[in-house]
């Protein structure tokens, strides 16, 4: 694990944008899993703006405009993808 300090919060969204952000949010569809909200963000520049794993593997597309791809745990809503 790597620890990042960010002075301000333009430098953190150059970093992501240009070095980590494939995609914008993941999260767990792992039968189990808790309750999870991702509402009301803004998500730029990233190939997949939301995406649920099972573990380390990719198992859905892309969930931002969706229901939350039947996924009954997850609640996502109001996300602005440019």
């Amino acid at each position: 694990m790597r620890l990042l300090i960010v002075e301000d919060q333009s430098e953190l969204a150059d970093l992501v944008r240009t070095n980590l952000a494939r995609e914008g949010f993941a999260v767990s569809v792992v039968e189990g899993a808790g309750s999870v909200v991702i509402a009301d963000n803004i998500i730029d520049g990233a190939d997949r703006a939301i995406v649920g794993y099972r573990w380390s593997d990719p198992v859905t597309g892309d969930l931002a405009h969706g229901d939350g791809g039947g996924f009954r745990h997850l609640r996502i809503e109001k996300n602005l993808v440019s």
